[in-house]
């Protein structure tokens, strides 16, 4: 078994993992493991930087490989809501152990459930994600808030965000929104139907979950 002292606190919080599990889903851990053996050490590994509860997601997904479907769900009012900035931390954890799956999985679940948000927990993501990946021009995290603020918060909503939004998330909205408009006139000039090709388009654009998937692959958006 591996021990992993998890939290800033003098009391950190023990998990405790099989180690044959750790090793085969986290590259990061199991080198961490084998210079311990190398060293004659004990297998502990201490995780300052990580909160308790994310990191029993990671050890729930190194034992069912599943992500749990009410992670970021609260209630608000009688209204589920979705705290973002829950599951992110899960995909940052999961981005510095090497375990892309988890990673996919955490963004499969904001896409997801990413109608449930609310204005606050919008703005809370977008600050979150410019604090700590404001250098990252490529991130998959930060290119889903700008694409999720494109097209699902476009209008009125987006009009009330706006304000309060980092001035570099608004500066990405921007950029996509530029190239949006210019691939629907590209395209709508090739046809003889403009209003119905920007239909399609548009439609095929908002799909719920594989619209944003195969938004966020497109680099020129």
């Amino acid at each position: 078994m591996v021990t992993f002292l998890v939290g800033h606190d003098h009391l950190p919080t023990p998990f405790f993992v099989h180690e044959h599990l750790v090793s085969a889903h986290s590259p990061f851990f199991k080198a961490a493991l084998e210079d311990q053996i190398m060293d004659g050490t004990t297998q502990t590994i201490r995780v300052r930087s990580v909160d308790k509860e994310s990191f029993g997601t990671l050890v729930h997904w190194v034992y069912a490989e599943q992500i749990e479907p009410e992670l970021g769900i609260y209630v608000n009012h009688d209204r589920d809501g979705f705290k973002f900035v829950d599951v992110v931390k899960v995909w940052k954890i999961a981005e510095r152990a090497l375990m892309p799956a988890l990673q996919a999985a955490a963004l499969g679940l904001m896409i997801n459930k990413r109608f449930l948000a609310n204005d606050h927990d919008v703005i809370y993501l977008a600050n979150f994600i410019y604090e700590t990946l404001a250098e990252q021009l490529t991130s998959k995290l930060r290119r889903f808030i700008h694409i999720y603020l494109t097209f699902d918060c476009a209008g009125d909503r987006y009009q009330d965000l706006v304000h309060r939004l980092p001035h570099h998330t608004v500066v990405d909205v921007s950029k996509s929104l530029s190239n949006v408009y210019k691939a629907l006139d590209e395209h709508a000039t090739r046809t003889s139907n403009m209003a119905m090709d920007r239909l399609k388009i548009t439609d095929c654009l908002l799909r719920p979950t594989a619209g944003i998937l195969s938004i966020m692959e497109n680099p020129s958006l």
